[in-house]
């Protein structure tokens, strides 16, 4: 689960093609990257197939003494991958 305290690490995307000489090897590198923590964060129909839209996130620990009180919902990818793009420039 993301919470709004949440760091995005990583992007990555996997396509998924619909043909017998790649579907199976594609599935196996979907499967790879969620093993590895990526979660699915979207995803996009193609002609062909479809393009997973994979994040890493680092988990902030959360105080559970702390006071200080937290939004349900989470800020959009966008915040995320701009603070991503400053800590990593």
């Amino acid at each position: 689960m993301i919470k709004p305290k949440d760091t995005l690490k990583e992007i990555i995307h996997r396509p998924v093609t619909f043909t017998a000489n790649t579907i199976e090897k594609d599935t196996v590198e979907l499967n790879k990257a969620i093993s590895q923590g990526y979660l699915i964060h979207d995803s996009i129909r193609t002609d062909t197939g479809i393009v997973y839209v994979l994040a890493k996130w680092e988990h902030s620990q959360i105080n559970p003494e702390s006071s200080e009180q937290t939004s349900l919902g989470t800020p959009p990818l966008k915040e995320y991958y701009n603070k991503f793009l400053e800590v990593n420039s």
